[in-house]
Formats: structure tokens, sequence, C-alpha cells
């Protein structure tokens, strides 16, 4: 496999009053709108850890430095629809540990994001994930 040939991405799991962010992502071509974490692809000559300061900064508004945000997992899929493989690195910045933040902090609607919500870890299986690289 030709390194081109795989998309590398980063996504920030962001804890806060014990809660966990999701955004929601606007209907795509075929009506679907999951809920994904805040990120999006690495740029050229970035790092996956600046990638996803950049990324959490540019779809919440949430601008933390990146000393807070801890790598927490890698991985690597193929997407069903477009068969591209996607490098996955995802961060967690637990913003708990400078006191939370207000919830209203966040910003919004995004180009990319409908909405956002704060959810409790046991009510994580009642919403509908959009895949990351869909």
């Amino acid at each position: 496999m030709n390194i081109d040939e795989q998309i590398e991405s980063a996504t920030v799991l962001v804890r806060n009053q014990n809660r966990f962010l999701l955004l929601q992502r606007y209907k795509d071509d075929r009506g679907f709108s999951g809920f994904c974490l805040p990120g999006g692809k690495v740029e050229p000559r970035e790092s996956f850890l600046n990638a996803a300061v950049r990324e959490l900064q540019e779809e919440t508004g949430l601008d933390y430095p990146a000393e807070m945000f801890k790598d927490l997992s890698q991985s690597l899929s193929k997407s069903e629809r477009t068969g591209k493989l996607y490098l996955i690195r995802t961060f967690y910045l637990d913003l708990n540990d400078i006191g939370g933040v207000d919830i209203l902090s966040v910003t919004f609607p995004s180009e990319e994001h409908e909405t956002y919500i704060w959810i409790n870890p046991q009510d994580s299986n009642n919403y509908q994930l959009a895949g990351q690289h869909t």
C-alpha cells in the first residue's frame, strides 16, 4: 500500500463536569446526521497533536494548550463506502483538571456541525455515531 492512500485524522474526547462532548453533523447527501467527536484531517507537515488542538478550536471555539491533551488511542480503519484507509489518533482533554468550563462557552453553529451535546458516559449508546471517515 502507498502511504499516500492513507488519510490521517485527529479527534478529541473532551470531558467537562463528568460529561463528554459530541458534535452533531449536518445531514449529508444520504440524509445521515450522526454524532462525532471534534476532529478532522491532519494537514501537511502538521502533527496529530497540533491537528487535534486546531480542530477543537475551529469546531467548538474551545482553545487550550497542547500540553493539556493526552494521547489516548490510535486506530486504522477502512471506509466501507469509499475504500479509503484512515489512521485516526484520539486525544483526551479533561477540563475538570482546570475546574471545568461553562458549557455555553462552546461556539455554534459551525460550518460542519449543527449542534452539540454534553452526554453522560452511561447514555452514549443512545446516540447514533457518525464514522470519522464516511
